[in-house]
């Protein structure tokens, strides 16, 4: 399966924004053979375009199908307050985390390297000092890109891992994706 990213928002809108309700039309521009742009554009007071590029197709290998499967489970699915906005993933094994971000990034979905500090929230941990240790070990990033949070809730060693991205069009579209492989 082969899904083409201009078919695939083609009458699509945003989730709704919590404060508001407002939905916004995704839109769609041709960059070249292998990209192209996937924005938006807000109204209101203050105007402005979100933007993300991405690959124009996406080839839908077993293990991608399984990530997006994976994404379903472990991550966002609320649409309450601003979790529109949020490309979440939350596990403890850090491979399954690193299979994942590999795959997202081979398929041009997210560049692992440009994922930005603080954005590794590391939750439950009995051990804080060492948990952002492990988890950069493990998932072979700087230490920047973890932070742990004292939520009182200390039920494993290492805790758990939770990537949280600000990500609007990253969210969408990753839903959408998983949609048409359900329905189809």
């Amino acid at each position: 399966m082969i899904i083409k990213i201009e078919e695939l928002i083609k009458g699509k809108k945003t989730y709704p924004k919590w404060h508001s309700n407002a939905e916004y039309e995704l839109v769609s521009k041709i960059l070249n053979k292998h990209q192209i742009l996937v924005y938006y554009n807000t109204k209101g007071p203050i105007k402005r375009r979100v933007k993300r590029i991405f690959p124009q197709e996406i080839a839908c290998d077993p293990c991608f199908l399984w990530v997006l499967g994976f994404l379903k489970g472990e991550g966002a699915n609320s649409l309450g307050k601003s979790n529109y906005r949020r490309f979440t993933l939350t596990n403890t094994n850090p491979q399954l985390i690193q299979i994942v971000l590999e795959k997202l990034e081979e398929k041009e979905l997210l560049h692992i390297a440009d994922i930005p500090d603080a954005a590794f929230n590391i939750i439950h941990t009995k051990k804080p000092a060492e948990s952002v240790k492990y988890w950069s070990q493990q998932l072979n990033l700087p230490k920047t890109k973890f932070k742990v949070y004292d939520d009182k809730n200390n039920t494993s060693d290492y805790g758990v891992c939770h990537l949280y991205l600000s990500d609007v069009l990253l969210r969408r579209i990753i839903d959408l994706m998983h949609e048409q492989v359900i329905y189809s």
